[in-house]
C-alpha cells in the first residue's frame, strides 16, 4: 500500500501524542501506517491481525483503530462484530481495497465509523482521524461524568438513599415514611441531608446524577 503525504509540510498534522491503532497483517502496510502517523506526532501499536489485538484489548486505553479488511483467520468485519460483542466501542476506520465498497458498507452497518480505499491518501487519513479523536474525547467525558455521578452518589448514607430513591420514583414523604417506617420529619431530614451531601437543589437534579451514573 503507499501512503502519500502533503508536498507541502506545514499542512502536516500534529496529533500531540495520541494513540491509534493499526490493525493488519502485512507487515509492509503496517509499516507505511506507523511510519506516516509517527512522523505527524502519534503513538503508534501495530497488531499484526485481528486476535493478536483482541488478545490485549482488555489492557489497551481508547483509541482510534484502523482496520484493514483482509486478513486471515479473522478478517476486518468478523473484528468489528467480535468489538460490538465486546463492547468496545472505539471509532473505526476501514481500509478497503479497489472494488471493495459492498464490503465497506457492511462495515459502517457494523458499526466502523469511516472508511478509507487503498492506496490511502494522507490528507484524508488525518482529516478522518481527527475526527475520530473528537469521539473518544466525547466517550472519555462521559466516562468521566459517570464515574463522578458514581462517586457522589456513593456519599450517601444508606437511609439517605433509600429515601431519595423513593422520592426520584415519584412517591410522596408520607409514602416514604409508611414504606421505612420513619416519620414524614425524618424523611425530609434525610431529603435535605442528602442534597446537600450530593451539592444539589432539588430532587430532578438527584434524577440526572442517576442517570449519569446508570442507576435509572
Amino acid at each position: 500500500m503507499s501512503v502519500m503525504g502533503s508536498s507541502d509540510s506545514t499542512t502536516q498534522a500534529d496529533f500531540g501524542g495520541r494513540l491509534i491503532y493499526v490493525i493488519d497483517d502485512d507487515a509492509d502496510l503496517r509499516d507505511s501506517l506507523k511510519f506516516l502517523l509517527s512522523s505527524q506526532n502519534a503513538s503508534v501499536l501495530a497488531f499484526k491481525g485481528a486476535l493478536v489485538f483482541l488478545d490485549n484489548a482488555a489492557g489497551l486505553n481508547s483509541a482510534p483503530l484502523i482496520i484493514d479488511v483482509r486478513m486471515p483467520v479473522m478478517d476486518g468485519l468478523q473484528l468489528l462484530q467480535e468489538l460490538a460483542n465486546r463492547r468496545i466501542h472505539w471509532p473505526v476506520v476501514f481500509l478497503s481495497g479497489h472494488g471493495e465498497i459492498s464490503i465497506a458498507v457492511q462495515a459502517l452497518k457494523l458499526g466502523a465509523a469511516d472508511f478509507l480505499e487503498k492506496p490511502v491518501v494522507a490528507a484524508e487519513l488525518e482529516k478522518c482521524l481527527k475526527k475520530q479523536f473528537l469521539v473518544i474525547d466525547k466517550i472519555e467525558a462521559s466516562i468521566h461524568s459517570e464515574e463522578s455521578a458514581r462517586y457522589r452518589l456513593s456519599l450517601l448514607t444508606a437511609r439517605e438513599s433509600q429515601v431519595l430513591n423513593s422520592l426520584c420514583q415519584g412517591l410522596m414523604n408520607k409514602q416514604v415514611a409508611h414504606l421505612f417506617g420513619l416519620s414524614a420529619r425524618t424523611v425530609e431530614m434525610h431529603r435535605a441531608n442528602g442534597l446537600k451531601r450530593l451539592n444539589v437543589k432539588s430532587l430532578p437534579e438527584v434524577v440526572r446524577l442517576k442517570v449519569a451514573a446508570g442507576d435509572l
